[in-house]
């Protein structure tokens, strides 16, 4: 019994987690030392407590200890064949609820591998003797643990070892300090629907919005470049496509390096500050970009760590039925990430509130012209915040996201204009790509610096193939109108690929190209050219 015991305990919270973390270490940002002190303390504890739960229940009754072990055995198998050989696909942890309906048949042999397994140990617990039963179970118990023991011995030297080495990360080094002369400002809300805004205004039945975005051009028939944000974020940054030749990582190395918007904020001598979560570029001109710094990253909480750390065992151990209470949204971890030996410095975090919260922190301290490049969560799934910037529990809508961005947008620009620099700000809030259909339709509307009338929104057709130029213009003082570039009478170009959280080494899915002549909301307009950048 005692071998059983600590094949359960062993497997799930030894094996499972540090498994999991050094198989997809690339896609953690913590360390597996962070990982080691609670798995242990787990399994210690669970051990010692099934060790005295069954000598408890022996004292009793020794055939019933040893029954309950024999079926804790089946239980155990089932939970080792299911996480470690029958694993289904379920798609990227992107935000969105699972469909299970999706998956009747995946469900059908998750669920029928437990079922069988333990009326198996039922029939065998009333036909063999459990001495011999037992015997049997606990030397396949063990020879599963030395197995499982061998695997992380081999992770850990594939890997090298638990822990990551420092990384270049966004952090929030003059995050709120502007300068005295020219800024420009790039509010990005992350998935925020063009069409979603554009409901959102025609609701607004006393204007209160058109007041919030005065000065603003709206451009509602914006065309994105991509889908999902790993390829478009560096795109409106750089202007560089990624045609799934090179790994991602090289690529946001070098479109970073060969951008020709960034590189000429250098040599005009601005400063340069851009903060988001997603992967930063190992520029050979560290200067470049004042608040990407090398850091090692820990978490602020072990106790959340332990807790999503064993929500990702459960989702790949335990059977389908009982799967979907393991879902969360891993981007969720991002909110613990710390500097390790800060020093006074934070990480970047896109969250809505606590962008909204550290307004206070705004100042106009810098002597050069500064840029500041924001990517916050705004409209993301899961729909959890409401029109005030509340989280809740309770599921809302991507319309109270929007109206809680508008929140967001009207605290910010009286900030700015309390602090003297609002008008001076050429302003752009813009979306890396949409929500509805292939999100295709971006949010995007500017202000330029000195522009002043009321809110307007334009028919002119916008295409991301263009965005180098828009934010070149805006920077040498250009008004909205002035900076974009209407493709009214051409065609204009969009890539679609399944959103895959890439790491520094790997390759897409297939992106597929797309070309319209229609407006951009309209996803029927799309037709594909018959390119399509394969996965390498």
């Amino acid at each position: 019994m005692l071998s059983i015991s600590l094949f359960i305990c062993f497997m799930i919270f030894i094996f499972a987690p540090l498994e999991i973390y050094l198989a997809q270490k690339e896609e953690f940002y913590f360390g597996g030392s962070d990982v080691v002190p609670f798995a242990i303390l787990f399994f210690v504890a669970s051990f010692v407590a099934s060790l005295l739960a069954l000598f408890v229940i022996g004292c009793i009754s020794l055939k019933v200890a040893q029954i309950i072990a024999a079926l804790v055995a089946f239980v155990g198998f089932a939970l080792y064949i299911q996480g470690n050989y029958i694993l289904a696909d379920y798609g990227t942890l992107n935000g969105n609820p699972i469909d299970w309906s999706m998956y009747r048949v995946e469900g059908l042999i998750s669920n029928g591998l437990f079922l069988v397994l333990i009326v198996l140990g039922i029939v065998l617990v009333r036909k063999v003797p459990l001495q011999k039963l037992l015997s049997a179970l606990s030397g396949i118990a063990i020879c599963i643990v030395l197995v499982q023991m061998v695997t992380l011995v081999t992770l850990f030297i594939q890997k090298d070892g638990l822990d990551k080495e420092p990384i270049y990360y966004t952090t929030t080094k003059n995050e709120f300090n502007y300068s005295k002369e020219k800024n420009v400002i790039v509010l990005l809300l992350d998935n925020f629907d063009s069409a979603v805004f554009s409901e959102v205004l025609q609701e607004d039945s006393d204007n209160e919005y058109a007041g919030i975005l005065e000065d603003f051009t709206y451009y509602p028939d914006t065309l994105g470049m991509y889908s999902a944000t790993d390829f478009a974020i560096p795109q409106i940054l750089t202007g560089e496509k990624y045609k799934n030749d090179i790994p991602y990582g090289e690529y946001v190395d070098a479109s970073f390096e060969s951008s020709p918007f960034l590189n000429e904020l250098y040599e005009e001598d601005w400063d340069c500050g851009i903060y988001s979560t997603q992967l930063m570029p190992v520029l050979e001109n560290e200067d470049m970009i004042e608040n990407v710094e090398k850091v090692q990253l820990t978490v602020s909480s072990h106790r959340r760590l332990a807790e999503y750390m064993y929500k990702f065992v459960g989702f790949r151990y335990l059977p389908q039925c009982i799967k979907e209470y393991c879902w969360f949204y891993p981007d969720d971890m991002k909110e613990m990430m710390r500097i390790k030996d800060a020093n006074g410095r934070r990480i970047f975090d896109w969250n809505n509130r606590n962008f909204y919260e550290d307004l206070d922190a705004v100042e106009v301290n810098k002597d050069k012209n500064a840029f500041h490049f924001y990517h916050l969560e705004g409209t993301h799934s899961p729909f959890t915040m409401d029109e005030d910037l509340n989280y809740t529990k309770e599921t809302t809508s991507i319309q109270e996201e929007a109206k809680a961005m508008l929140k967001l947008m009207d605290s910010y620009f009286a900030k700015l204009k309390e602090m003297g620099i609002y008008d001076d700000a050429a302003i752009i809030v813009m979306a890396d790509h949409g929500f509805h259909e292939y999100h295709q339709n971006p949010i995007f509307m500017i202000k330029g610096m000195q522009e002043q009338h009321a809110f307007t929104v334009s028919d002119k057709k916008l295409s991301y193939d263009d965005i180098q130029s828009v934010l070149k213009n805006v920077k040498d003082g250009q008004s909205a109108d002035e900076a974009v570039l209407d493709r009214d009478n051409g065609e204009r170009i969009f890539y679609f690929y399944n959103d895959s959280h890439l790491k520094e080494d790997s390759y897409s899915e297939d992106i597929v190209e797309y070309t319209t002549f229609g407006n951009a909301k309209d996803a029927t307009a799309l037709k594909e050219t018959g390119v399509r950048h394969e996965r390498w």
